[in-house]
C-alpha cells in the first residue's frame, strides 16, 4: 500500500542520481576488472528540508513516516515537492523515474528529524531513497 505525503513546497532539495549495481576488482598486476549484475540503476536519494513550517504540517510529515512504516511501502510525492525544479530535471524526477519502476520510500532507518525555531513554528529534514522493489 502507497501512502502520501504532504502537499509541502520544499525549501531545499537534494538529488542524488540512481546508483548502477556494479563493483570492480583490481589485480595484483594493476589490471581493473568492472562488472555491472543488473540493467537497470536504483538507490538514489532525494533529501527534502522543510524550514520555518507550521508545527501541525511537521506532524504530518512524521505521520506519513509512521504509516509507511519507516520504508517498508511507497510514499506517493506530491507535484509540490519538485516546485522549483524545471525543464528536463523536472521531467527526470516527475516521469522518467516513475516509467523506470523507480518509487520512493522513507529511507531506511532513517525517520524524519524535527527541529524546533519558534513556538509552533519547526523545520523538517526527510531523506526519501529512490528503488527498485519486487513488491
Amino acid at each position: 500500500m502507497a501512502f502520501q505525503f504532504p502537499a509541502l513546497v520544499p525549501s531545499s532539495r537534494r538529488f542524488v542520481a540512481l546508483r548502477w549495481p556494479v563493483t570492480s576488482n583490481r589485480s595484483q598486476s594493476g589490471v581493473k576488472n568492472t562488472r555491472l549484475w543488473g540493467s537497470a540503476a536504483g538507490d538514489g536519494e532525494l533529501q527534502l528540508g522543510f524550514n520555518n513550517i507550521r508545527d501541525d504540517l511537521a506532524d504530518a510529515i512524521v505521520d506519513a513516516h509512521e504509516a509507511s512504516k519507516g520504508g517498508v511501502s511507497e510514499v506517493l510525492l506530491p507535484a509540490e515537492v519538485f516546485m522549483g525544479t524545471a525543464g528536463s530535471l523536472r521531467v527526470r524526477l516527475v516521469d522518467k523515474l516513475k516509467s523506470q519502476g523507480v518509487r520512493w520510500y522513507f529511507k531506511e532507518n532513517d525517520p524524519p528529524v524535527v527541529e524546533s525555531v519558534v513556538p509552533g513554528i519547526s523545520s523538517v529534514r526527510v531523506n526519501l531513497s529512490a528503488e527498485l522493489r519486487m513488491s
